[in-house]
């Protein structure tokens, strides 16, 4: 659920953690590696938040120094955000971590959940 991101990528400094609420993406963007990426076109979205929470918890808590947690590698963070309430679950999370980076990624235009948060220095979008 919450895994090691890759070698070299994000940030140089400290922990990088990457994780994803949602399997493909409502966009069809042509030059998107999601294409195809997984055998079903169909969306999945994952409900299990506590257990996200619990091991973002986890790894923030093991982290020798900030955390960062990339949301919208394999998907849009916020295009299904109205449903999914995706910022409206985790920006808590973070607020109450401030040790910790979350970054959300995405092309949508569901940003309202954003907009109706007080800034936090620690969430980055993009």
């Amino acid at each position: 659920m919450v895994l090691a991101s890759p070698e070299g990528y994000g940030f140089e400094e400290g922990a990088s953690y990457y994780f994803s609420h949602m399997l493909n993406c409502v966009y069809d963007c042509r030059y998107c590696f999601l294409q195809g990426m997984y055998r079903s076109a169909n969306y999945v979205l994952f409900i299990n938040y506590e257990d996200f929470e619990a091991e973002i918890e986890s790894s923030i808590k093991s982290a020798s120094a900030p955390a960062v947690f990339y949301s919208g590698y394999d998907c849009d963070s916020l295009a299904l955000e109205p449903v999914s309430k995706f910022c409206e679950y985790f920006l808590p999370v973070f607020r109450r971590n401030s040790n910790a980076i979350i970054e959300i990624r995405t092309k949508s235009t569901q940003i309202r959940s954003l907009l109706d948060t007080d800034s936090m220095q620690n969430c980055l979008s993009q």
